[in-house]
């Protein structure tokens, strides 16, 4: 497992997250780290994992591996005295942990999930109005038809699996920063 501490708890009931990469997407990468910035500032413990296994190679089923690491990284971070509700902010390969973390009784924020798995695309039906997703309407993992959601979800126009806007960077930003403003108000839920 890899997992380290962005942001320590300002208090021990602060809420903890436990950001979740996607494949070829780490918690360095835009959506990650700002999502990360934004629950930092809110005064969260702010747990980032780095994938400990080729998650690109397509052997095996990724999906044990991701809830392990995720069970982990909430692990460090209750070691690390933060005791506050957990929550998941995960993308894209990430969200193959959004069954986990309803069998958990954890909410996340899950940007770009793969509906295009039938369990997550199940998971995402059962998840209720206090999870949060984020997907572009020109990601071809973002499959919304027929799909009857319970969860806030945020579609972004004209945005790409990255939530990007192809290469007009200025629209991109905005968009991404919208999302981010959306997350904000989403984690006001967890604040005590």
């Amino acid at each position: 497992m890899s997992s380290r501490t962005l942001a320590a708890a300002r208090e021990p009931g602060s809420p903890v997250a436990v950001l979740l990469p996607g494949a070829g997407y780490p918690v360095a990468a835009p959506l990650l780290a700002w999502s990360g910035a934004v629950l930092a500032a809110r005064g969260w413990h702010v747990e980032a994992v780095t994938w400990s296994f080729d998650a690109r190679s397509g052997e095996g089923d990724p999906v044990p591996l991701i809830e392990e690491e995720a069970v982990a990284a909430r692990e460090s971070a209750r070691a690390a005295g933060a005791h506050g509700p957990c929550v998941v902010v995960a993308k894209s390969l990430g969200t193959l942990a959004l069954p986990w973390a309803l069998r958990e009784g954890l909410t996340g924020a899950w940007l770009t999930p793969l509906s295009t798995d039938g369990a997550v695309r199940t998971a995402l039906a059962d998840a209720g109005p206090e999870h949060l997703v984020v997907a572009g309407d020109a990601d071809p993992f973002w499959r919304p038809a027929g799909l009857v959601a319970r969860a806030d979800v945020a579609t972004v126009p004209g945005a790409d699996h990255g939530l990007t806007l192809g290469d007009d960077w200025r629209a991109s930003l905005a968009a991404q920063s919208a999302v981010f403003e959306r997350l904000d108000a989403w984690a006001a839920q967890f604040d005590a």
